[in-house]
Order: C-alpha cells, then sequence, then structure tokens
C-alpha cells in the first residue's frame, strides 16, 4: 500500500484523475439508481390507475371457441381451420387450448 501512495505522489495527475473519474462513476451510478427508482414509482402508479402494457389479449366468444376446440380435438378439423373459423391466427388459438388445459 505505502508502494502504490509513492507511486500516486510522484503522478499526482494521474492521482487526481483516477479521483475525477471515481467521482463521475459514483454520480453515474446515483443518477441509474434515481432513474430507476422514479420509473418504477411511475409504474406503480400506472399499474394502480389501471394501465395494461402489452398486446391485447384476444377475445373469442366461448360458445364458438368450446366448439371449435372440440372439433379440433376430435381431429375433425386442423388447428388452422379452428383459428379460422373464430377469426383469430393459429397461434392465438394454440395458445387459448394451452391455457384451457393449465385451467383443467
Amino acid at each position: 500500500m505505502i508502494h502504490l501512495e509513492k507511486i500516486l505522489s510522484d503522478n499526482k495527475d494521474l492521482f487526481e484523475k483516477i479521483q475525477k473519474d471515481q467521482k463521475d462513476l459514483e454520480s453515474y451510478i446515483l443518477q441509474k439508481q434515481k432513474y430507476k427508482k422514479n420509473q418504477m414509482e411511475g409504474i406503480k402508479k400506472a399499474k394502480e390507475m389501471g394501465m395494461h402494457w402489452g398486446r391485447p389479449r384476444v377475445k373469442v366468444n366461448k360458445n364458438e371457441f368450446n366448439s371449435a376446440a372440440e372439433l379440433y380435438k376430435m381431429r375433425q378439423i386442423s388447428s388452422r381451420e379452428a383459428a379460422k373459423s373464430l377469426n383469430i391466427s393459429q397461434t392465438a388459438f394454440l395458445k387459448l387450448i394451452k391455457n384451457e388445459k393449465e385451467m383443467r
């Protein structure tokens, strides 16, 4: 440690630059923490107000979905045909089928 202090005292400019960089880094970290805190507070307030993030959920008539799902499960129609009859994508239909299985 004494050796390091001697080197730094010999290189005063280097030592001052290291101190400045350290202060800049600490300032940057504090600024990021403040930003994150404000962001989390904003998200909390938005959720309390009922805001929704992301893509809207697919809305399907339950009776139509149940009949299409039964036909699909009995292998009378494909997932693509079932989705087309409900006016949704095949992926959305398969996700609804998966969620239905998980709920049981």
